[in-house]
């Protein structure tokens, strides 16, 4: 996302990567490009020894520990969502990863593979 002061601020340090957590923020990742030449990934990104698993608006931060998004935001079924979501993040647990890419919340940075396997309770 671009900052509402503009891309001045990255002059001196351009960013190389953006890491988009689901389609709906794409935002200013073309601005980024034609700027800097920034590269955008999305899902599972290699980082030196670490990666990156994109999991989007599935998960949120909550302090130290991952949780699903309100029921508000989940639909007329809530439950039925969260536990379809859960199925679906135990099974990203065959991916090695570090960091997770969350939609929101402050960033998680190492161990959020061990964190969703304590959210998911596997």
């Amino acid at each position: 996302m671009v900052p509402d002061d503009g891309l001045e601020a990255f002059r001196t340090q351009p960013p190389v990567h953006s890491f988009l957590t689901d389609r709906h923020h794409h935002r200013g990742s073309a601005r980024f490009r034609r700027a800097f030449g920034t590269q955008a990934w999305v899902h599972l990104v290699p980082l030196g020894d670490d990666a990156a698993l994109a999991i989007g608006d599935a998960l949120r931060r909550e302090g130290d520990r991952l949780d699903l998004m309100p029921d508000w935001l989940l639909g007329d079924e809530p439950a039925a969502v969260k536990r379809a979501l859960t199925e679906s993040l135990r099974a990203l647990l065959r991916h090695e990863f570090t960091h997770p890419l969350l939609g929101h919340g402050a960033p998680w940075i190492g161990g959020g593979r061990d964190a969703l396997r304590r959210f998911v309770g596997a």
